[in-house]
C-alpha cells in the first residue's frame, strides 16, 4: 500500500505499458487486445495525435449495441435526473412567470 509520507518516485511503481491503438482498429482486434489481460483501457490515436482513450466496456458495448450500466453510469444517470428536475422546475417558474407578465396590457408595465 503507498504511504504519501513516503514521497516515491513513480519508477518505484510497477507500472504496466500504455495500449495504443489507431483509431482505424477493429474492435474485436482492441478486444484481443483486452483479452490479453495487461489492462482494460487503450489511448486511441491517428498518426501522432491522441484521440482519446476506449475501454472495454466502450468496445463491449458497441458489439452488443446495448448501453452497460454500472455504478458509474447509476451515478451519472442520478445527476442527469436531478438536472431534468431542476430544468422541470424552472421550465415550470418561468411559464407561471411570463404567465403573470402577458395580462399586463403594456409592457411599459412591467417596468417597476
Amino acid at each position: 500500500m503507498y504511504n504519501p509520507d513516503e514521497a516515491l518516485p513513480l519508477k518505484k511503481f510497477n507500472i504496466n505499458p500504455i495500449i495504443t491503438v489507431e483509431a482505424s482498429t477493429p474492435l474485436l482486434d482492441i478486444l484481443n487486445s483486452f483479452q490479453e489481460g495487461k489492462c482494460h483501457m487503450a489511448v486511441v490515436v491517428k498518426g501522432s495525435n491522441i484521440l482519446g482513450i476506449i475501454t472495454l466496456e466502450d468496445v463491449l458495448e458497441e458489439l452488443i449495441q446495448e448501453e452497460i450500466y454500472d455504478e458509474s453510469d447509476t451515478m451519472s444517470k442520478k445527476t442527469s435526473g436531478l438536472n431534468a428536475s431542476i430544468n422541470a422546475i424552472r421550465n415550470n417558474k418561468f411559464k407561471k412567470m411570463m404567465k403573470r407578465t402577458n395580462n399586463f396590457s403594456d409592457s411599459n408595465d412591467l417596468i417597476a
